[in-house]
C-alpha cells in the first residue's frame, strides 16, 4: 500500500514539474527583468542627483518669491541644489541642470546676453569655465526683508560687475525665507539677513555632527569698491593656499635680465603678455586686472609687476602702469598709466550717475512735495509736523504678518534649533512680548490718507489735526496680538 501512494506521490511530481517548467522559466525571465529594472531606476536617479548643479538660468524650487531672475548673473540656489553647486570638487561629474530649468528662459539669449554684458570673455574660454568649479558666494537673504531687497541693487551690480571673474568665481544667492530651504540656512548658521559667505573652490561639506561653521563670513559693504576689494583679497588667499593652475598667476613678477625672460613659462601659443607696474605689495589693482583678463587666458598672459628693473629699463616712475608685448618684438607695443585709463571712464560714469541720480531725486521730491505745504524741506517739515507727515510712508499690513510667521517659525528654529533654552528661551520670550504689545493694529482712514494737505492751510490748522476719530483697526493684525499673547 504504502509503494502505491509512492508511486502515485511520484507521477504527480513528475506531472507537475513538466506541466509547470514553462511557468517557471518564464518567471525566471520576469524576475532578472525586474531587478535590471531597479538597477536602471537607481541609475537614473543618481544621474538626476548629479544633475542638481544651479547655473544662471536656474529656477529654484519653492512657493516664496525670490529677489533675483535669470539676467541678474546671480546663481539662485535651493536645498536641493546648494550642496552640489556650493560644494563642487570633481567637475567632471556635474551636469548643468535642466530639471529645474524655467521653461520661459531662452539659454541661447542668455548666452547672448552674458556675451553683451561681458567684454573680457572670449567664445573658446566660455564652454571650459561652465564645466569648471569656482569658488563661490552665497547670499543668504529673505524675500520679506527690506534691507535685503535694497541690497539686492547693489548685488546685481556686483555680479554683472565681476562677470568677468566667472572662471574663478561665482555670485549665487538662496532665500532662507522659503519653508523649502530651512534646512540649509540652519546648516549655514545663519544669524541675520543679508548674509554673505564666502565658500573657496573644492570646499568641503561640514560633517552632520561637526561643530565646524563651513564659509568665510563677509561683510556686505555698500559700495561695489569695498565689495571688490575685499573679495579680492579672499581669492588672492586661497590662491596662496591652493595655486590653482587655471587661476590667474598672482605671483609678482621676478627680474627679468633679457627679453627671453620676460617670456619664460608662457605657452608658445600666446601671443600678447601684459605687465602692469605697481608701487607696493598691496596695491589690488593688479589683481584685480590680472582677473578681468581671465576669460581671455587663451589669447594673452597678465602678471604683475613691483620693484623690478624691468621698470627702470622702460622708464615708468608713474604707478600703477601696464605695458604690452608682443611676442618676437623687443620694445612694448604700448605703455600707459591704468589710473588715467580708469579714471576717464570713472567721470564719464559719474557724469551719466549724476544726471539720473538728480533726475530720480527731482521725482522722488516731488511725489512727497505735497505733504509739505509749500515747504521745500521735507525733512524740517516732517520734524515740525509728523503726524501729518506720516500719512505719506506706510507698510503693508500682509507684509508685517508675513514677516511675524516666518520670525517665529522659521529664523526661530533656524537659529535656536529644537530645543530653545537659556538666554535664548529669554530672548524669545520677550520678543513675543515686544509683539504682543506693540504689533501694528491701527491705520488711518483710507479717506483720511488721501487728503491733501493744500498751501492755505497754516499751521494752527495743521497742529490742530485731530485722527483719533479716523482710526480704523484692523482685524487680522488684532487678532495676531491675540495669538501672541498666547504663547506667553
Amino acid at each position: 500500500m504504502f509503494i502505491n501512494h509512492y508511486k502515485s506521490f511520484y507521477s504527480l511530481t513528475k506531472y507537475s514539474a513538466t506541466f509547470f517548467y514553462p511557468f517557471y522559466h518564464f518567471s525566471l525571465i520576469l524576475c532578472w527583468r525586474f531587478i535590471l529594472f531597479l538597477f536602471l531606476i537607481i541609475f537614473i536617479q543618481n544621474r538626476e542627483t548629479l544633475a542638481i548643479f544651479a547655473d544662471y538660468t536656474t529656477v529654484p524650487k519653492g512657493t516664496n518669491p525670490t529677489l533675483y531672475d535669470a539676467h541678474d548673473f546671480v546663481v539662485q540656489l535651493d536645498n536641493q541644489s546648494f550642496n552640489d553647486t556650493v560644494f563642487c570638487f570633481d567637475s567632471t561629474k556635474i551636469v548643468s541642470n535642466t530639471l529645474f530649468l524655467d521653461e520661459n528662459t531662452n539659454n541661447n539669449s542668455l548666452n547672448d546676453s552674458i556675451k553683451s554684458n561681458n567684454n573680457f570673455v572670449s567664445g573658446e574660454v566660455q564652454s571650459e569655465i561652465i564645466g569648471r568649479c569656482t569658488s563661490i558666494i552665497v547670499e543668504f537673504y529673505s524675500d520679506w526683508c527690506g534691507h535685503c531687497r535694497a541690497y539686492s541693487r547693489l548685488y546685481k551690480a556686483l555680479a554683472k560687475d565681476l562677470l568677468a571673474w566667472q572662471g574663478v568665481i561665482k555670485l549665487a544667492a538662496i532665500n532662507c525665507a522659503d519653508p523649502v530651504n530651512l534646512d540649509t540656512c540652519k546648516d549655514s548658521s545663519i544669524t541675520h539677513y543679508p548674509f554673505l559667505k564666502y565658500f573657496p573652490r573644492n570646499s568641503l561639506e561640514a560633517n552632520l555632527n561637526s561643530s565646524v561653521t563651513v564659509g568665510q563670513i563677509l561683510r556686505s559693504y555698500q559700495s561695489l569698491a569695498q565689495m571688490r576689494d575685499q573679495i579680492t583679497r579672499v581669492l588672492l588667499t586661497e590662491y596662496e593656499e591652493n595655486r590653482y593652475e587655471d587661476w590667474p598667476k598672482f605671483e609678482w613678477l621676478e627680474d627679468v635680465e633679457t627679453y627671453n625672460n620676460l617670456w619664460k613659462g608662457i605657452d608658445t601659443h600666446i601671443s600678447t603678455l601684459i605687465v602692469l607696474f605697481e608701487s607696493n605689495t598691496n596695491s589690488l589693482v593688479g589683481a584685480q586686472l590680472l582677473l578681468d583678463l581671465s576669460g581671455y587666458a587663451d589669447k594673452v598672459v597678465a602678471r604683475r609687476c613691483v620693484n623690478n628693473a624691468l621698470a627702470n629699463a622702460l622708464q615708468i616712475k608713474d604707478f600703477p602702469t601696464f605695458a604690452v608685448f608682443r611676442r618676437g618684438e623687443r620694445s612694448p607695443a604700448y605703455i600707459a598709466e591704468l589710473r588715467r585709463l580708469l579714471l576717464n571712464e570713472f567721470e564719464q560714469l559719474l557724469r551719466n550717475d549724476s544726471k539720473e541720480t538728480s533726475k530720480r531725486s527731482m521725482n522722488k521730491f516731488s511725489s512727497r512735495k505735497k505733504f509739505a505745504s509749500g515747504s521745500e524741506n521735507i525733512e524740517q517739515f516732517c520734524s515740525n509736523f509728523p503726524q501729518i507727515c506720516k500719512r505719506a510712508y506706510f507698510v503693508s499690513e500682509l507684509d508685517l504678518l508675513k514677516s511675524a510667521r516666518i520670525a517665529l517659525f522659521n529664523d526661530v528654529q533656524m537659529i535656536g534649533g529644537e530645543n530653545i533654552t537659556g538666554q535664548n528661551l529669554r530672548a524669545l520670550y520677550e520678543f513675543v512680548d515686544i509683539l504682543a504689545n506693540y504689533f501694528p493694529h491701527r491705520t488711518i482712514h483710507p479717506q483720511l490718507r488721501e487728503t491733501e494737505i493744500n498751501g492755505s492751510q497754516n499751521s494752527r490748522e495743521i497742529n490742530e489735526f485731530n485722527e483719533k476719530d479716523n482710526i480704523e483697526f484692523l482685524n487680522a493684525s488684532s487678532r495676531a496680538r491675540v495669538v501672541f499673547r498666547s504663547f506667553i
